[in-house]
């Protein structure tokens, strides 16, 4: 079945077999449950549309996948003698907070399902709709380890409408951020992805971890943009049309789609500046087993 939400997507209802999805990488975690398939923010870099092509899924920014019976299927495989309560991401692929969830609210199934299960998630968003569940964020928080990230870029906020027109002002994701660390969550920044010549001045660095000192959050790791499968095609393309004069730099910066190692080296030491100045860490996960143990996310 096919709806047209709200917002810009098509929306397409469908079952699943299964929630959990394993997946060698612990970064952050082996298990993802994504609640949809497809992303109606719109990032222009967004890394995951490799996910709709390979599915031959059509637009990965507007043909958006509903799994209505996630949270069903969740509870069945947590529900399992042979699950450990191992950390689950619900940020894999997709925002579980984009747009289309205002109007099918499957995150609050989902949390729920977690709550009774008492199991520890990491989720990402750059959505201020996650205030609407902040209060079962907070009685997760009372039973279990929850990490909640932000993917935070840039402050202008023209540019954001530009690059990443279906995400919530940056002033907003600090503020959500600050009432889920009010809630009992471990916050964290993503500074991800940090794009060369036009969000990696040391302007908009530095505001971003001076608002992330304020409000305290436990870390931030900045990743600089990469250029896998399609996206280099597309983000090129979005150049091409809106910073054409940037395109030189980009072709001296990116060897395939990684970024060079004069340019990383360049990125490192304002990296390494700012935390310093500001005192705060790379991101961290306590080991479930023994909390004194920590998993690192950060490229540096």
């Amino acid at each position: 079945m096919i709806i047209t939400t709200n917002t810009t997507e098509h929306c397409a209802q469908i079952t699943v077999k299964s929630a959990l999805h394993y997946h060698e990488s612990e970064m952050p975690c082996h298990w993802d449950v994504n609640v949809y398939r497809g992303c109606g923010h719109g990032c222009k870099y967004c890394f995951a549309q490799y996910s709709h092509d390979y599915m031959q899924a059509g637009d990965f920014f507007g043909n958006i996948m509903v799994k209505t019976n996630v949270a069903q299927v969740l509870d069945k495989e947590l529900s399992k003698r042979s699950w450990k309560k191992l950390r689950i991401n619900l940020s894999g692929v997709t925002d579980p907070y984009q747009p289309a969830e205002a109007d099918f609210m499957l995150m609050p199934g989902v949390l729920k399902v977690l709550i009774r299960h008492r199991n520890p998630v990491v989720l990402t968003t750059k959505s201020s709709l996650i205030f609407r569940d902040i209060e079962l964020l907070r009685e997760l928080a009372s039973v279990t380890s929850v990490s909640i990230g932000s993917s935070i870029t840039m402050m202008d906020e023209n540019l954001r409408q530009l690059i990443e027109p279906g995400a919530s002002p940056a002033l907003e994701r600090f503020r959500l951020l600050e009432a889920c660390k009010q809630a009992g969550c471990r916050v964290n920044i993503l500074l991800t992805p940090v794009l060369p010549l036009i969000t990696d001045n040391m302007e908009n660095l530095d505001e971003i971890y001076m608002r992330a000192a304020e409000i305290r959050v436990n870390g931030v790791s900045p990743w600089p943009l990469n250029l896998r499968g399609s996206t280099k095609e597309r983000f090129m393309g979005f150049l091409s049309l809106h910073f054409p004069d940037l395109l030189p730099g980009y072709r001296q910066i990116f060897q395939g789609w990684r970024i060079s190692k004069a340019y990383e080296e360049e990125l490192r030491r304002k990296v390494l500046f700012l935390r310093d100045k500001y005192r705060i860490p790379e991101i961290t996960l306590p080991q479930l087993e023994q909390a004194n143990h920590y998993i690192q996310l950060d490229l540096f």
